[in-house]
């Protein structure tokens, strides 16, 4: 991979992305707002490095970047892997929800629940609990039109909710059978977190918390990722007074670390596991992180449809390797030239970054 040339107008110009709607409101003011813990129990937070932002915005640029016979590829030759397959899918996710207008998803969730067979298994969100139901069909009640959700017993008195249309973004419907509603039931925990609700306000939090879609997958070592995406304190600058703590997590949403009816956003994968998931074609994400040299060798094949993003780490046995099929590759399938510098957040110095498109597949 060779190392990218950085010009002084080069730096200045791509520095401009700053003010581009990729890297405006949200992603924009996460990368200045948020913080980390130097050490585990350091009293003090500290803003995010430079190479941590970019990570985050090249995240949301791969994402962005839309044509459907055309997907990115992104390799970046880094110091070390730690934590870069995480901010790259933190910046996927910003993205999305930079980009989701809820009424669309609202309104495809309308149209869902118009379809929906009677008994068939929901969800119910109800303050931050979410109860298991059963969908009984819609009732007009003084001019609104109401959906019905039972979520107890028939013998305990079949307790019922009915839900005027501004709120069926609260009914979930479920791939998992309902089986015998509970007499009385609790329902699970469904809390979006201080952090993600400081950053987007209750109701969109709410919604993140309750709507899936596989925004990325990283595919690694889970041992790894679980200390940073779970384990890793963080926080959100609210206001110069307030600095609300949390993980990446709250705003990840993967899959393997949430319960099976939970709303995933990204999902993590052994390289072992990743053929199986691969061929589910309902669940192909928008971009797909490789987290090391081997993850990438081992399934570089995989998703052919998805947007790309490699992590080398330089001290990793396979660089070598990994680096030369990808110059490879770069030759051999590349659509035009390498992507121009100036489309591009500023590089940081120690980082080296080769971007192309090619043809999906």
């Amino acid at each position: 991979m060779r190392p990218s040339p950085k010009s002084a107008s080069q730096i200045a110009h791509r520095s401009a992305l700053r003010d581009s709607s990729v890297a405006e409101s949200l992603i924009s003011r996460v990368c200045e707002r948020l913080y980390y813990r130097t050490e585990t129990n350091a009293p003090d937070w500290a803003p995010l490095s430079q190479w941590s932002r970019f990570l985050i915005q090249m995240g949301a640029v791969l994402y962005s970047t839309a044509d459907p016979k055309r997907r990115i590829v992104a390799s970046f030759s880094l110091p070390t892997r730690a934590y870069a397959a995480a901010l790259l899918s933190l910046g996927a996710v910003l993205a999305h929800l930079s980009s989701d207008p809820e009424s669309a998803t609202d309104e495809a969730h309308t149209q869902s629940l118009r379809a929906l067979a009677k008994g068939a298994p929901v969800r119910l969100c109800r303050g931050n609990r979410l109860l298991k139901g059963r969908f009984l069909g819609f009732e007009e009640f003084e001019g609104k039109l109401l959906a019905r959700v039972q979520v107890e017993s028939t013998g305990s008195g079949a307790l019922e909710y009915q839900i005027a249309q501004n709120e069926w973004t609260r009914i979930r419907i479920s791939t998992q059978p309902t089986g015998g509603l509970p007499d009385r039931q609790k329902g699970r925990r469904n809390d979006a977190g201080e952090m993600l609700t400081a950053m987007l306000g209750a109701s969109p939090a709410l919604h993140h918390t309750l709507e899936p879609d596989l925004c990325s997958v990283i595919v690694g070592r889970a041992n790894l990722l679980v200390f940073e995406i779970n384990h890793t304190s963080f926080c959100y600058r609210a206001s110069d007074s307030c600095c609300v703590s949390g993980g990446l997590q709250e705003i990840l949403r993967a899959r393997r670390f949430l319960g099976e009816s939970m709303a995933y956003r990204t999902d993590i994968v052994p390289i072992s596991g990743a053929p199986n998931l691969a061929s589910q074609k309902d669940k192909i994400p928008h971009l797909t992180v490789f987290d090391g040299s081997h993850s990438y060798l081992k399934c570089r094949h995989l998703w052919p449809n998805s947007h790309a993003a490699v992590i080398l780490d330089r001290t990793d046995v396979n660089f070598g390797e990994a680096t030369q099929i990808i110059n490879q590759v770069f030759v051999q399938r590349r659509l035009g030239k390498e992507w121009s510098q100036q489309k591009l957040p500023a590089i940081p110095e120690g980082i080296e970054v080769m971007v192309y498109e090619e043809v999906r597949r």
